[in-house]
């Protein structure tokens, strides 16, 4: 491997703060949030719990959303009162995955449906899948 003898320092040559930035942010221990392991429980947390070397992520963010059936419902009584929505009685299907509306959600949540849903491509806590199948509707997981 070779050893190099001298340091990048000629890129600095001919500039006034040598890649310190502004002339202030070299007074004091201030600029960089105090001297050493100042803070490292509070304002520099983030970056000194590492564990092994690599830095742990505490509560990964997840993309999934849920929906609430209040809300198929609103959504549903609006559909009613402009006249896009008419046949009720065969049941209202709802393509989780083709529908531009609800693309962003993977489940639905709650206990009262008020309408004959054919929800699909969805996941569904139990309490709804008991009140959508006993409005004579499904619930279909792809």
């Amino acid at each position: 491997m070779v050893i190099r003898t001298c340091r990048n320092v000629k890129k600095y040559l001919g500039q006034r703060t040598r890649g310190g930035g502004n002339t202030k942010n070299r007074r004091g221990a201030g600029n960089r949030g105090g001297r050493g392991n100042a803070g490292r429980f509070k304002h520099k947390y983030s970056k000194f719990y590492t564990l092994d070397g690599t830095r742990i992520d505490l509560k990964p963010k997840s993309n999934e959303k849920a929906i609430s059936i209040i809300k198929l419902n609103d959504f549903v009584d609006t559909g009613i009162q402009t006249g896009k929505i008419k046949d009720i009685e065969k049941g209202i299907t709802i393509d989780f995955k083709k529908d531009k509306v609800f693309k962003k959600y993977y489940k639905v949540i709650g206990r009262k449906a008020d309408y004959k849903f054919i929800l699909k491509n969805v996941k569904s806590s139990v309490p709804l899948k008991k009140a959508v199948e006993s409005k004579g509707g499904q619930v279909e997981w792809a």
